[in-house]
């Protein structure tokens, strides 16, 4: 449902009203949905958020793709590895991972109606890329590179500067995620797209070329907010 201003039912909303209209034409006087998830629902669609939440798919995957691509510009002009010459395939490579990775898991987190299936193997070529980037060095026998600093503290130091880059793109996706029935696969697309994006920005700035560094302070950021996204899906079944 959507007007001329480009506006859109939440997927909650849109449920909750497509459900007491097949009520109604069954001929079922009382309404089928409690008054107070309605109002709730309808609450939802009321300033910022709601307007942001009531834009249409492909406003909405601007939102979230938009903010990755600038951060990625910005990585890449103030931040960026010294070795980014002799990087090059490596970075072309995960670049092209986790783009197609990301815009997959989006586009079906921000569609409703899109098969499962699709989104469980985009998110999996997401994860599976990381993984496989990340023991790169080890399975090559490629020669450590990088700065040297202290294991523990080069580890912590990109899960910190990770984190910090994937959490505000996790929390822009929940706030214009439109709720609904298949809302647990969409926040496991929603934190998986943010840990893909974290791994993003790490490859263009981190040029420690360890497996146990890649997998301690890299991999570990999708974990996290993966977990994240998890952890979301079971409240939101339990809420149910």
């Amino acid at each position: 449902m959507s007007d001329e201003d480009g506006k859109e039912l939440s997927d909650e909303l849109r449920e909750l009203l497509s459900e007491e209209a097949q009520a109604r034409n069954a001929g079922t006087d009382d309404t089928t949905i409690p008054i107070e998830r309605l109002q709730k629902a309808i609450e939802r669609e009321r300033g910022l958020i709601g307007w942001l939440r009531s834009r249409q798919t492909g406003t909405r995957l601007a939102i979230m793709v938009v903010p990755i691509l600038a951060t990625v510009l910005w990585v890449l002009r103030f931040s960026v590895r010294p070795d980014l010459a002799e990087a090059g395939i490596r970075i072309s490579v995960a670049t092209l991972i986790y783009g197609c990775a990301l815009l997959g898991v989006l586009s079906v987190a921000f569609r409703p109606g899109w098969p499962t299936t699709l989104a469980r193997f985009f998110l999996s070529l997401g994860v599976g890329g990381t993984l496989g980037l990340a023991l790169v060095p080890l399975a090559t026998g490629q020669p450590i590179s990088g700065p040297e600093i202290p294991f523990a503290a080069g580890a912590l130091g990109c899960f910190i500067w990770g984190q910090t880059l994937a959490l505000p793109i996790l929390a822009l996706g929940l706030l214009i995620e439109r709720g609904g029935s298949d809302l647990t696969g969409r926040l496991l697309g929603i934190g998986g797209a943010a840990g893909l994006a974290g791994n993003l920005y790490l490859e263009c700035h981190c040029p420690v070329a360890r497996s146990d560094h890649l997998i301690m302070g890299h991999v570990t950021v999708l974990l996290v907010t993966l977990s994240i996204g998890v952890v979301l899906a079971a409240v939101s079944r339990r809420k149910r």
